[in-house]
């Protein structure tokens, strides 16, 4: 590693995650300099602690200070994931733990959320460390239980290849596609401990930033999702169908007439799955703007969809993809 000159303490930042039953130690977020360890296996994670005594025996280790901060919450340490720095001496790009877990609920709509970030003063030329504080977050459970929704995934090797394809994929192309920003911010505030009826008008927002314009917007909304999302005419249809139903509740719910709450419960979860399959498949195009995407489907039929987007990426959300299958 490289050895700082600075003499002012770097700011080392560890996060603590909840929320998956899926082991997030073999994922690849190294675009935002940051490794993933597992506390079901800490030897990993005490080998890289060790490396940086504390400033005095008085103040705790960073592996110890981890382990302190993850005693307070309540799931067992296999379900319980440490996001470090790769590199300790570079400091960490603003929101770069919250991109992890955004780009993670993209894949797999779940629970999975920041629980604690703990900071510590890292001295890099005298190879200290200080504790400086921890900050802990309310971990939100959307299911009647705790762990009906927490993350998962397939261990198989040739998974995970997918998803870290797609992290990085995610991370290059971000900053270029403003529009999709847009849509995952809606998307990512679903997830927000508020009204079930507020995360559905959220996840509403998301789907009319895939068309431009205002004039025949729910239909447009409904072609352009349905070429997106469905691989054969059939399920075109059905999701053609399911987001007209989708939109006039949602219409319904935001000029404040009455509606059955029912509704939002039973559409909130496909809804929030075929946006995860929308912006999955977007991030996998080269449109920079929703009017170029516009254009390209402007006059594509079905039989042209293959020519625009890729079936691949079916495999990588599955339970997203099979969401989508049913009708409402």
């Amino acid at each position: 590693m490289t050895v700082s000159t600075q003499t002012d303490p770097v700011l080392l930042q560890a996060c603590l995650l909840a929320g998956s039953f899926a082991d997030l130690s073999k994922l690849d977020f190294s675009a935002v300099n940051l490794v993933c360890y597992n506390l079901k296996r800490p030897a990993a994670l005490k080998k890289r602690s060790a490396k940086y005594p504390p400033v005095h025996e008085d103040y705790y280790a960073l592996y110890n200070m981890i382990l302190k901060d993850a005693e307070k919450m309540i799931d067992k340490p296999e379900y319980i994931h440490v996001l470090l720095p790769k590199d300790f001496s570079r400091p960490l790009e603003d929101g770069a733990f919250y991109r992890c877990v955004e780009v993670l609920r993209l894949l797999f709509p779940s629970d999975l959320d920041i629980h604690t970030v703990a900071d510590f003063d890292l001295d890099v030329s005298a190879g200290t460390i200080e504790w400086a504080g921890s900050a802990h977050y309310h971990f939100y459970t959307s299911g009647k239980d705790r762990y009906d929704h927490y993350l998962y995934f397939q261990k198989d090797p040739k998974q995970i290849s997918l998803i870290n394809d797609f992290i990085r994929l995610y991370f290059q192309k971000i900053g270029e596609l403003k529009y999709l920003r847009v849509a995952i911010d809606a998307y990512s505030n679903s997830f927000s401990p508020v009204p079930l009826h507020m995360s559905f008008i959220s996840l509403g927002m998301a789907l009319e930033t895939v068309v431009d314009g205002t004039s025949e917007l729910s239909y447009r909304i409904r072609r352009t999702v349905a070429l997106i999302c469905a691989d054969n005419a059939h399920v075109a249809g059905i999701i053609f169908q399911n987001i007209n139903k989708i939109y006039k509740l949602r219409s319904t719910i935001v000029h404040g007439d009455a509606y059955k709450y029912q509704l939002v419960r039973e559409y909130h979860p496909y809804l929030r799955s075929l946006i995860s399959r929308t912006i999955v498949q977007l991030l996998h195009t080269d449109f920079k703007t929703a009017t170029e995407l516009q254009e390209a489907i402007l006059f594509a039929g079905f039989s042209d969809r293959g020519k625009l987007f890729t079936d691949e990426t079916i495999s990588l959300n599955i339970l997203s993809y099979a969401e989508t299958l049913s009708s409402l």
